[in-house]
């Protein structure tokens, strides 16, 4: 979409670069309705538009660019990038908006803005363009939490976890951290992973016959480097080995997590193995832990599997992949 410029253009953008409020000004007055497009589809429309408006803005003054509060154009392009189902690209512009709200005084709780509430799934807030999608995300993050809740430890303790704790324990201790750019990577895929889940699985329902598995290996596969992400920059417990298998069997982590050493689980397993593990019953966290870890030996070291994974399968892995994550958070993320 061409943005098409006024003569003042140029002014009023060095203005605004130098005036956060002027900021809000300058990007409401071009902003062409995103709302209203929005709510007649044109998705695409309104996000090539902000790309655009955004390398006009650099193209003019590239020092100007990176000093002007850019939160605006970034929470739109997250919302646009969302309904057109581009997951990982909404969530890296959210985050962008956050980045620009933190450096201008927002705090996720303390002062919190419209680009914050996304991160940190307050979906039941009002009042923001994005409500809707934040909602869903919340809405995805606790189904998951709510089958992670119906696994138990071995000794029979029943686990406990809210979307409060995980807000306030690991999204909001992973936005505000600073000099550690890392969490924030953390946190938008521990979000991407949960809300591109149901996107994928409705690929099963269109009939289509044998081919790639390549959309469901890598979304697990990006599940299970969370979980050892996780674990390696948890902030209550250092980590000592460098692999999975030397985290899972470090004794306080255990300890930690109420689990018991993964035995016999190398690199020769075959994704075949980690299908036969599902048909078993799993109640336990060690089981759970198990097969998250079987999934990151075999996903992680193969995409070219002749055995292609089902609905029931992905479906399957995908949560015990996210209670293993949540675990984590649960035990290690204080």
């Amino acid at each position: 979409m061409t943005v098409n410029l006024p003569a003042n253009f140029k002014a009023e953008f060095l203005a605004a670069a130098n005036d956060a409020n002027l900021a809000t000004r300058f990007w409401n007055a071009y902003n062409n309705n995103p709302l209203e497009q929005i709510k007649h589809g044109h998705h695409w429309l309104v996000r090539d538009y902000f790309f655009n408006l955004l390398i006009t803005c650099k193209t003019i003054d590239a020092h100007a660019f990176m000093k002007i509060h850019k939160g605006h154009p970034f929470y739109f392009i997250g919302i646009t990038s969302f309904l057109m189902e581009d997951f990982q690209t909404a969530v890296y512009f959210f985050d962008a908006a956050v980045t620009e709200d933190i450096n201008f005084g927002a705090h996720p709780i303390d002062n919190p803005t419209p680009g914050t509430r996304f991160p940190m799934m307050e979906g039941e807030k009002t009042g923001h363009a994005a409500q809707p999608l934040v909602a869903v995300a919340q809405a995805q993050v606790e189904r998951a939490i709510t089958e992670y809740l119906k696994y138990t430890l071995r000794s029979g303790q029943e686990l406990k976890l809210g979307i409060k704790e995980v807000r306030n324990n690991f999204i909001c201790h992973s936005l505000i951290a600073k000099n550690k750019l890392g969490l924030r990577t953390l946190a938008t895929a521990f979000i991407s992973y949960f809300i591109e889940w149901d996107f994928r699985n409705r690929h099963f329902d269109y009939g289509v016959q044998r081919g790639t598995s390549e959309p469901f290996f890598s979304h697990l596969f990006r599940g299970c480097v969370l979980l050892e992400s996780l674990l390696k920059h948890n902030p209550t417990i250092p980590i000592t080995g460098k692999q999975l298998n030397s985290i899972l069997t470090q004794t306080d982590i255990r300890a930690a997590l109420g689990i018991i050493a993964i035995q016999g689980k190398g690199h020769d397993l075959s994704l075949e193995d980690v299908f036969h593990e599902l048909q078993k019953p799993i109640t336990t966290m060690d089981q759970v832990m198990e097969v998250a870890y079987m999934a990151r030996n075999t996903l992680g070291h193969n995409l070219g599997w002749d055995t292609n994974i089902n609905q029931e399968q992905y479906q399957k892995l995908y949560f015990i992949i996210a209670a293993s994550c949540l675990h984590v958070i649960a035990c290690l993320w204080k």
